[in-house]
């Protein structure tokens, strides 16, 4: 029950990360500020501050839609769970460490023979 639960959590996370990332860098960084602009500029309300504020919004639409996605993505992560790469590397690096050992160790003995 708990793998089931895990599993739906996680991809629930994931499409909420995807959609959020969409929904804020997209739509409310993207599309609204491009939608203000171009309404003030036919209105002729554009001021230097709306420029600027939207140049600013537009800018960093993707950067904060990636930082929404990472955020979803880490939620998948969590409810997944992930092998931890360091531990397993350091294991094998371990075992060659071992095993190089063991081999001079082996060298050593035939030569003295």
């Amino acid at each position: 029950m708990k793998k089931k639960t895990n599993a739906v959590l996680s991809i629930l996370c994931y499409i909420l990360g995807i959609v959020g990332a969409i929904y804020v860098g997209g739509y409310l960084l993207l599309i609204c500020p491009i939608q203000q602009l171009v309404g003030a500029f036919t209105s002729g309300t554009l001021t230097l501050h709306i420029l600027i504020g939207c140049i600013v919004k537009i800018a960093l639409s993707t950067t904060v839609a990636g930082a929404v996605w990472c955020a979803g993505y880490i939620g998948y992560n969590h409810f997944v769970g992930t092998e931890d790469e360091y531990d397993r590397l350091m294991a094998q690096m371990k075992k060659e460490k071992e095993e190089r050992r063991r081999r001079n160790k082996e060298e050593e003995q035939s030569t003295e023979t």
